[in-house]
Order: C-alpha cells, then structure tokens, then sequence
C-alpha cells in the first residue's frame, strides 16, 4: 500500500515556498580509550576527557571536539523558473580556531535524502531504498509493533538485507496506519562498508504529510563514522553528527524577488553571532547535556 500511494516532496507543488532550518553539526573522536588518553599530545589537557560521551547509536565512546549550530530560512519559487536561496539567519561555533572551514568540511560529508526514491546515493555508491518499488528484490519486511510516532498512529515494519553480500540497510518504518504514509524511518549499514573511508552510515528520517499525496522533509537525524587513521574494525575514527529541523512552513507567498540573490555570506560573519538568549529561544530542540559540555570546554 506505501508502494502504491508513493509521496511527492510537496515543496515543488507551490508557486513559492519558504522554511525554517536548524542545523547542529557535531565532529568527534570516537572509539576513545585509555591509550589515547596518555598520548603526549594530551598533556595537560587531560580535562577534555570528562567530556566523552557514548550518545551515538552504536554507544562507543566519543570524545567531541568540535560543534556548530546554524539557522537559517530557505526560498524557494518553482515558477516560471526553479530558483532557491538559503539565508544564514544565526551561527554559532565551538571548537577548532579555523572553525568555518571545518563546518564545511562537516557540512560536505552528509547528504540529502528522500526515501520514497527507489535509490538512496551516498558517496556515488547507490543503495536501495527499504520503500523502492522492487524493495522486496532486496529486502525482508516483518510486521513488529503498532505504536504512536509524532502524534500518529503507526505500524512499525522492521526490514533488512535478503542477503548479507547486498549493500543495503537495515531498521525500522513507521508508517500511519489511515494514510500507509512514512511517518518516521531509520537507515543503518549492517556491516563495516568501507566505501570512501566511511565505516558506517546512520539516519533517521521524519516526514509530515499535510495531505494524501505529498510530504514535507521534519527531521533528519545523520551520523557518519570515517577511519582516516586505520581501516581495521576497533581502531580510532572520526564522528560525524547531524541534525536538521525543518519548520515555519509557507506557501504562494509571493515574496520580493531579492530574497533569491546570494547575499554571498560567510558562517564567520559577525552579524550572525546571536547571544545565548537569541540561541534559547529559537533553538527548535534544546540541547543535550553532552551537546551543551561542548560550549564549555
């Protein structure tokens, strides 16, 4: 039935549109242990290590160095010509000196993803999406639980590879039980894929449906593991984190053309620093106990 009443991205239904972005990007050293602890490039700064944490999903302990929060608002007029502009509204850094080229570094390694396409692209390596229309050549479905997500009425379908060779994910769909739309997924690589020195690969993906035929992107969660140092299974890697809210949805509004210029902006900007009150109230989830340490170290 998912199949069936497959879901367009409603932002090209409209005239024009325009939303609300909260980023958080986060970079840290994961797999930590004591060793690294007592190498001597950590004299004296032994301290940080009161800052790892093991709030990944695969729970190994993560030591973050770096972190960045973005909000921005994105234009968009699909008529008579697709054009699109996003506005850094609010930034804020923590972390390495050379803090912008490192947000980009992070910003570089996450990509965008829709999983009603039948192929979900990461790095020029295309995996099947667990919702393509030939999703039963490559995956197995079971029937789990019905549940409430975000409000709605779910069934919850567990899947994974049919056949351990097959890159492909596993995890869970949440679909609405009135509507058979995806109100919420998980993606993760079963195994250690070593495509482009990424490990691992982890995502959570949230939609809302304001009607029966399109969706609007919520909430991704992503989470990338890179061995840059060593390829074996335990050794030391680098985590990357993000999270994208999406919110403040509007449509046919007719706004000024100017809003789709480049305002050619840079994250270290000045205007872009925001006190800590402007961060309180506009954040569209609060930070996490570990994600606030990171501002404190």
């Amino acid at each position: 039935e998912v199949w069936k009443r497959k879901k367009t991205n409603g932002l090209a239904n409209y005239n024009d549109y325009q939303f609300k972005e909260y980023e958080k990007i986060e970079i840290g050293l994961n797999n930590i242990d004591s060793t690294l602890k007592n190498k001597k490039i950590f004299n004296k700064l032994e301290f940080i290590f009161d800052y790892a944490d093991s709030a990944n999903f695969d729970k190994k302990l993560s030591l973050p160095i770096f972190f960045n929060e973005t909000i921005s608002k994105t234009y968009g007029k699909n008529v008579p010509d697709k054009k699109e502009n996003k506005i850094i509204v609010a930034n804020k850094f923590s972390g390495f000196n050379n803090n912008e080229r490192m947000a980009a570094t992070a910003k570089y390694q996450f990509k965008e993803v829709n999983l009603y396409d039948n192929t979900l692209n990461f790095y020029n390596i295309g995996f099947p999406s667990p919702v393509a229309t030939d999703g039963f050549a490559n995956y197995e479905y079971e029937l789990s639980d019905s549940l409430l997500v975000n409000g709605t009425d779910c069934y919850m379908i567990k899947y994974f590879p049919k056949r351990k060779e097959t890159l492909a994910f596993q995890g869970n769909l949440f679909i609405s039980r009135d509507t058979y739309n995806i109100v919420k997924g998980t993606l993760k690589s079963p195994n250690k894929i070593n495509v482009n020195f990424v490990n691992s690969i982890y995502m959570e993906v949230e939609y809302d449906s304001p009607n029966d035929t399109i969706f609007l992107p919520k909430r991704t969660y992503t989470e990338l593991e890179m061995s840059i140092f060593d390829k074996k299974k335990d050794s030391k890697s680098l985590l990357f984190k993000r999270t994208d809210l999406f919110s403040d949805y509007q449509f046919n509004q007719n706004f000024p053309e100017d809003l789709l210029r480049d305002q050619r902006q840079s994250l270290s900007d000045s205007d872009l620093e925001k006190p800590d009150e402007y961060w309180d109230k506009n954040r569209v989830e609060p930070l996490q106990e570990s994600e606030k340490n990171i501002y404190s170290m």
